[in-house]
Order: C-alpha cells, then sequence, then structure tokens
C-alpha cells in the first residue's frame, strides 16, 4: 500500500503545499509530512475529508483506480499458467539499444499484461512502474517479479485513471493502445510526451489497420490505428526507429497483423 506516495502524488497535482493541505484539514503540516514519508498514517475519520481537498477517491488514495473499460483478458489470465509466456518480447530490446541502464532508468510500462516484460526490466537495472486495468495480470505480474526478487511498481488500473504525476526516462507500451479510444490515446500520448525529460525515449507499437490483411478479433473489437497515425504524434521528436512489420500472435501462430512500431527521442536541444 503506497497511501504516503499517493497522498504527496494528488497533493502535487493539485499545487498544494504540505501547508496548505494542512490547512484544509485543520492538521499541522508536520502531520502531512508524516504520512508522505510513511511514517504515520491519516486518521480513519480524516479520510473522506482528505479524499474530497485532493479530489479523489478513497480508493484512489490507497491505490485502487476504477476502470474506463473491462480487460479483454482478465478471464485468460486467471489460469496458472502465463497467457503470452514469461519470455520479453521483441519490442523490449529496442529499449536496451536505445537507452542502456546506466542510470537505473525509470520506466513506465503501460499494458504490462502479466509482467513478462517488467520482469525482463527489472533484471537489467530499470526502475520499473507497470500498470495494467486486468487484476488477473497484475497479480501474476507481482508473483512472477517477486519469485525473482525484482522491485516493480504494479498498477491495477486503466491507463486513462493513472497517469503518473513524475516523469519517467522510459514509456514503453507493448500492443496495447488499440484499446484507448483516439480521443483518450491522444491525449495520453500527449501527456507521457509531457513527462518525458530531454533525452528520454518512447517504444511503442500498435495494430493497423490493413486492406489486404484483416485483423484479429481482438482488435477488431478494439480501436485498431491507421498508418503514419502513431509518427503523427512525434513529428517534433528524433525518430530513432521505426516502421511497420508483420506480427504473428503469440498464442495463435496462424493468426498475424501489421503492426506499427516507433522509437523515439525527446530532443534535447528545442
Amino acid at each position: 500500500m503506497d497511501l504516503g506516495k499517493n497522498i504527496a502524488k494528488y497533493r502535487k497535482e493539485k499545487n498544494l503545499t504540505q501547508r496548505q493541505l494542512a490547512d484544509l484539514l485543520g492538521i499541522s503540516f508536520q502531520a502531512v509530512s508524516k504520512w508522505e514519508n510513511s511514517h504515520s498514517m491519516p486518521d480513519v475519520f480524516l479520510l473522506p475529508r482528505l479524499a474530497a481537498a485532493l479530489d479523489v477517491s478513497c480508493d484512489m488514495l490507497f491505490g485502487y483506480y476504477p476502470p474506463t473499460f473491462s480487460s479483454p483478458y482478465e478471464e485468460l489470465y486467471q489460469s496458472a499458467e502465463y497467457y503470452w509466456g514469461t519470455q520479453p518480447t521483441a519490442l523490449s530490446m529496442k529499449v536496451l539499444t536505445y537507452y542502456p541502464p546506466q542510470s537505473w532508468p525509470s520506466l513506465l510500462d503501460i499494458g504490462c499484461r502479466e509482467g513478462q516484460n517488467v520482469l525482463f526490466f527489472g533484471r537489467n537495472g530499470y526502475r520499473v512502474t507497470g500498470v495494467d486495468i486486468s487484476e488477473s495480470g497484475i497479480r501474476k505480474a507481482r508473483l512472477l517479479t517477486g519469485k525473482y526478487h525484482i522491485p516493480a511498481e504494479l498498477v491495477c488500473a486503466s491507463i486513462e485513471n493513472y497517469l503518473p504525476a513524475q516523469p519517467f526516462h522510459i514509456f514503453f507500451c507493448d500492443n496495447m493502445l488499440h484499446l484507448v479510444t483516439p480521443e483518450n490515446r491522444r491525449q495520453l500520448l500527449l501527456t507521457c510526451k509531457e513527462l518525458t525529460p530531454p533525452g528520454g525515449i518512447h517504444v511503442i507499437n500498435v495494430p493497423v489497420q490493413k486492406p489486404f490483411l484483416p485483423l484479429g478479433k481482438e482488435v477488431q473489437k478494439c480501436y485498431p490505428w491507421f498508418s503514419g497515425e502513431l509518427f503523427s504524434f512525434y513529428w517534433d521528436w528524433e525518430i530513432l526507429e521505426g516502421g511497420e512489420v508483420r506480427s504473428h500472435s503469440e498464442t495463435t501462430p496462424k493468426s498475424s497483423e501489421i503492426c506499427s512500431y516507433i522509437v523515439a527521442k525527446k530532443p534535447i536541444f528545442t
């Protein structure tokens, strides 16, 4: 439970100092400081007022985020076996190539599934936060990283509701953004770009529509991308690598789709 971290996060999002939050609640700023440093916890009767002051729910204070859509993989992830396996995906290797873990860089894995890439990044020296809407997926990701003693922050939430307050050196998303509506994914990418420090990178792939190749059933039910759409978000960044590739499903090898991928770097000088 990251109650203290969440209080600090939402306080900063509201542009409140510890003293200002304390004044709203009628307590000392030292009490707020102790909460945020996990030296003490708010009184249970104070939680509703604290949540109201920060414009969040009590559930969100404790790290439970309301979903805006359900995961199409929730039932599949309930199996003891790992639906996607435990080996890293090909896209994760591009992170090693373009942003080696020389200074313990921070990385956000958007749609981390059952933790296969979280495990890989953690093993290789990245500070990983993984977000996925599937409770079963996050539970299995915690089991997987715990088995190998890999420190990682794993959050069960819709990425539309969980937008981090702090920057990340790397934003990674492997074949998940077709689950987000075009309006929401546009805002998501713009926000992630703002939260990326100069020199940071985005490594993303998405399924794209092609007239000569039908989309998989899972993608048809969602919001597939168009050719060039992903690149249009990074017109002001350096494109390190990108293109379109034919991707075979890891679970149904006979099916395939075209994916657009990009590795983009935020300019150091603007």
